[in-house]
Formats: C-alpha cells, sequence, structure tokens
C-alpha cells in the first residue's frame, strides 16, 4: 500500500480507519434507478448548457428570445460585457 503523509494521518492509516466496500455489480441497474439517472444527467447537463449560454430567463418561464443568450462567450463565462 503507498505511504503519503498529509499531516495527521497517512493514507494508508486513513483507509483502514475508513474502508471503502467494493463496488459489487451482481445484478444490473432497476429501471427505475436508471430512469432516475437519466434524470439526473438530463437535469446536470441543462444547468450547464444554461450557466454557459444565458443571460436571463433561466427557467425558461418566458419563450426564449435572442434576448436571453449572453452575446460573447469568450473570457469568463459568467461576465457580463459593460459599456
Amino acid at each position: 500500500m503507498t505511504e503519503l503523509n498529509s499531516g495527521l494521518v497517512s493514507f494508508s492509516m486513513a483507509s483502514e480507519l475508513n474502508p471503502v466496500p467494493e463496488p459489487s455489480m451482481s445484478a444490473p441497474l432497476s429501471p427505475e434507478l436508471l430512469q432516475k439517472m437519466h434524470a439526473y444527467w438530463r437535469a446536470a447537463n441543462y444547468l450547464s448548457v444554461g450557466q454557459i449560454y444565458l443571460q436571463d430567463n433561466p427557467l425558461l418561464e418566458a419563450p426564449l428570445t435572442l434576448d436571453h443568450i449572453k452575446p460573447r462567450l469568450l473570457g469568463q463565462l459568467g461576465a457580463r460585457r459593460r459599456g
């Protein structure tokens, strides 16, 4: 086992104190769990795209227009052009 000293407890000691159980895939995932995972994936992608491209109306409470989309995607993505 690799020893990495990072302060008071080394890596090998920490793994012995809190052992991580080995994942087991004895059966395929249930359709319900797959549906929940897919919904989570879609929501995460929606939030990512909204943060990158939209400057207004992130919940799409109004029909999407060009005014809601950031004019420039250069530089810091959260910054608006002031001028």
